[in-house]
């Protein structure tokens, strides 16, 4: 089923009936989607097949705007067929119902019960002296939802909030993990309960702003509110001690540069590879006029890690360029004639790429790439947020480290506690048992995994070299400096929170006292009053509205 251009593909979970008071009823299909907008969740082959991964879910109600219902009238039916070679894809191949027949447009008008009236007046079913309504959930069996259905959604577009003055409430709930897991031995791992200190909203990003002057407000900026800030304000970004983005600032500077690599004007697509893309004009320019226009981030070690991530994403967007737009049935010319719009490529940029895909070279490269991804076969569950930013809203809320073998657990476990598949769990348990007999979790990791490959260490994330984390876990006369360098981080995120717990409480006094003074005293500051500097005080609410809500 499509809704426009978009195919949707899904696996029918659950099935709910609303009853409105026996007068009517709809019935709703709960679904997991595949995301169909990436190549690594859906593929056409050249025959025309249609091929599904389900390891990539949209719209899994973990969100504000997810939508993972549909009324049932929307559905289509098929069943899926698994790929012998491919594992983890599956065929659909739509059917018919039985005993249903098109019937023409005679009977258009009939309303069926499990569809609601295209237009109602609800005044007549439920008069004003009605106080209560009842809304009937019927349970269905599990063990009848085994027929798999495709069906059509509609996405869900929310309006943006932009705010550069105001605060969020600092008492608004954090999110939450449920349920998370801790490490053990045995067959199954028990779950605990952990904190976590996850985004204010999923509507935007609470992220600190910095103007001209220096001053820090608090802002709530959607992805496409970035573009039009003032060129006075820049967004502060957050790094943790390996120099990769953190919080909800390092979220938003991940979306930004998938928009910019995204655009093949700021690097086009006809170099063969990122290193071959001129540092000037595109890298330093781009890195210059673009993310620092927006971006505080300095020109080391953060740039490093930036124009990486850039060419990361760069490769991958010239990848599903090139399978979404060239058709396998159409020579060469037609494919280079058939110019893709709205990306940025040139006519001679689109031929260039694509003498450069149908060289034998390059397709035996795919073929081994493609190879290497189908040994990948235990998939994490974190999304689109990095390991890096998951690990800083644990610490920040447990106000504690977690290490390498903790976060792997966490990482490839879903909603429910369960492991993806029971390789991962395996992998767990062995990680656990090699962890209590090694000097170190580096140690456990590299025997269990092997070693790790430059540019991203398994268990910390992209942008980290193995000798940033192997370093601080050599042996010195059979003792480990590990656990040092962990009890010294767990020390410094404690420090941390107690910090910004102490800011908090000094901006809450400084606002009591300032609303004393002019309330109270009339404005006036008796002489032998003790004053205080401002030298390191942070921009305060009371600066921009009277603190009238204090008694």
């Amino acid at each position: 089923m499509r809704f426009g251009a978009v195919p949707y593909y899904g696996k029918l979970v659950d099935i709910i009936k609303l009853n409105y008071d026996g007068i009517f009823f709809v019935t709703l299909f709960k679904c997991e989607w595949a995301n169909t907008t990436n190549p690594r969740a859906m593929k056409v082959d050249k025959l025309g097949f249609t091929s599904i991964n389900f390891s990539r879910l949209i719209h899994t109600g973990e969100h504000e705007d997810d939508e993972p219902y549909i009324k049932a009238n929307e559905a289509q039916m098929v069943y899926y067929v698994e790929d012998e070679k491919e594992k983890g894809w599956s065929i659909p191949i739509q059917v018919k119902p039985r005993d249903l027949y098109d019937m023409g447009n005679e009977d258009e008008d009939i309303i069926y019960d499990n569809v609601g009236y295209p237009s109602q007046d609800l005044g007549q079913f439920f008069p004003d002296n009605i106080s209560h309504i009842p809304l009937a959930r019927s349970i269905i069996d599990e063990e009848k939802m085994t027929k798999r259905k495709t069906v059509s959604s509609r996405e869900n577009t929310s309006t943006h909030e932009f705010n550069d003055s105001s605060p969020v409430d600092q008492n608004e709930s954090s999110e939450s993990i449920e349920p998370e897991p801790t490490l053990s031995t045995g067959s199954e791992v028990p779950n605990v309960q952990l904190d976590v200190q996850g985004r204010k909203s999923n509507k935007y990003w609470t992220v600190d702003l910095e103007d001209a002057s220096g001053v820090i407000k608090e802002g709530h900026l959607r992805l496409k509110d970035v573009w039009v800030l003032s060129r006075e304000t820049r967004i502060i970004v957050h790094w943790n001690e390996h120099g990769q983005p953190i919080g909800e600032s390092g979220g938003l500077l991940g979306l930004f540069l998938g928009a910019v690599a995204g655009n093949f004007k700021n690097f086009p697509i006809s170099y063969e590879k990122w290193p071959l893309v001129p540092i000037e004009p595109y890298k330093n320019g781009v890195y210059r006029d673009i993310i620092q226009r927006f971006f505080k981030v300095d020109d080391g070690q953060q740039k490093k890690y930036i124009l990486q991530n850039l060419g990361r994403k760069w490769k991958d967007d010239r990848c599903k360029l090139f399978n979404d737009n060239y058709k396998w049935n159409l020579t060469r010319e037609q494919n280079i004639a058939a110019l893709p719009k709205g990306f940025g490529v040139s006519l001679e940029q689109w031929a260039t790429f694509i003498d450069y895909r149908l060289r034998s070279k390059t397709q035996d490269m795919c073929e081994k790439n493609a190879s290497n991804r189908e040994k990948q076969t235990i998939p994490h569950t974190l999304g689109s947020k990095t390991i890096a930013r998951k690990k800083h809203e644990l610490e920040t809320a447990n106000k504690r480290v977690f290490t390498r073998a903790e976060m792997y657990p966490i990482s490839h476990k879903k909603k429910d506690g369960s492991f993806v598949n029971d390789e991962a769990r395996e992998k767990s348990e062995q990680l656990t048992l090699l962890q209590a007999n090694e000097s170190s979790t580096d140690d456990a990791y590299v025997k269990l995994f092997g070693k790790e490959h430059p540019g991203r260490v398994r268990g910390v994330g992209f942008g980290v070299c193995p000798s940033q984390v192997m370093k601080s876990s050599n042996s010195f006369g059979g003792v480990s400096s590990s656990c040092n360098h962990d009890f010294d981080m767990a020390k410094v995120r404690c420090m941390e929170v107690e910090l910004q717990e102490n800011k908090a409480t000094i901006s809450l006094l400084q606002a009591q006292v300032t609303y004393f003074i002019n309330h109270c005293m009339g404005g006036k500051v008796p002489h032998d009053f003790p004053t205080a500097t401002n030298n390191g005080v942070a921009y305060s609410p009371i600066e921009t509205r009277p603190s009238s809500t204090i008694p």
